[in-house]
């Protein structure tokens, strides 16, 4: 009796060890903290530079923004490295109308130009261009307001041997400006400034053209619409040595009786054929054209 009691003993203890072992075997209860983050920052994806004042000189590759709306007395933004996108973040820039002071301004050199520039969504006013582009290669002008500054709206121009080509000026309303809205201006080395994009703009109240593509190759004109300019005797397109792609653009009330219908083209330029009539547009001649400019 006394061997079977023992042998309990044993049993009971030997039972008791192993639930003592599985209770100090297991990990802690404590909940865990919260799950770390997965996704990347826009810092993380885009590192951006704010913008809080002008004038701004900017050296650095990189992306830019605009903290609110600003005001400079001298010029506004001036790009001075390649590989650049400045986004005015829907705020507009204002100047004090000095005709020296662009709003923004990318300026290469003839040796060394700026490459890859892109400048979007705000408003430009009161300088003198609201954009000039000089002996820069690639970049683009998008979703901007460009008005009453006190010379072109926009300047894509090349000086001496240098190049401006590869720029697109696109979905922008460029109006009341004091000399052409857009002005592509080839005075540099010859076949210095082409291959521009120009297209689906609205451009009007400007005191000279329209738009002026001087001295300049390979650039599509396209699906602009040009309200009435606002000086005397003025043209929604005006063309000069140049060997451009001028289709599907919108001539409204621009008057000079030198030119009818108010588009003066290089016959060096290719263009769609000029439409002009009066009264029910027909849909068998060149009205019907797809590549048709019209003039009202």
């Amino acid at each position: 009796m006394m061997s079977r009691n023992l042998l309990l003993l044993a049993v009971a203890a030997s039972f008791g060890s192993d639930l003592s072992l599985s209770a100090l075997a297991q990990g802690s209860l404590t909940p865990p903290g919260a799950p770390a983050p997965t996704m990347k920052t826009l810092a993380q994806i885009e590192p951006r530079t704010p913008i809080s004042a002008l004038p701004y000189t900017i050296e650095e590759s990189g992306s830019y923004y605009l903290t609110g709306p600003l005001f400079s007395a001298g010029p506004g933004i001036i790009v001075a490295a390649s590989d650049v996108t400045i986004d005015l973040m829907g705020f507009t820039i204002h100047g004090s109308q000095n005709t020296n002071h662009p709003g923004i301004q990318a300026l290469g050199g003839e040796d060394v130009m700026l490459r890859n520039v892109v400048i979007r969504n705000g408003g430009i006013t009161r300088f003198g261009a609201g954009v000039l582009i000089q002996n820069t290669q690639s970049g683009s002008v998008r979703d901007l307001v460009i008005h009453q500054n006190a010379a072109e709206g926009v300047i894509l121009r090349n000086v001496g041997s240098g190049v401006c080509s590869d720029i697109t000026v696109e979905n922008c309303t460029i109006t009341d400006n004091g000399s052409d809205g857009v002005r592509l201006d080839g005075s540099g080395s010859t076949h210095g400034n082409r291959s521009h994009i120009i297209r689906n703009n609205k451009i009007s109240g400007n005191r000279e053209n329209g738009l002026f593509a001087d001295n300049v190759s390979g650039s599509l004109i396209e699906g602009n619409v040009f309200g009435p300019q606002a000086g005397t005797n003025r043209l929604a397109i005006r063309s000069g040595l140049s060997r451009n792609l001028v289709v599907r653009n919108l001539s409204l009330g621009n008057t000079n009786p030198l030119f009818t219908p108010y588009l003066f083209i290089s016959t060096s330029d290719t263009r769609g054929p000029l439409v002009d009539l009066s009264g029910t547009l027909s849909t068998t001649n060149h009205e019907a054209h797809p590549w048709a400019n019209f003039a009202r």
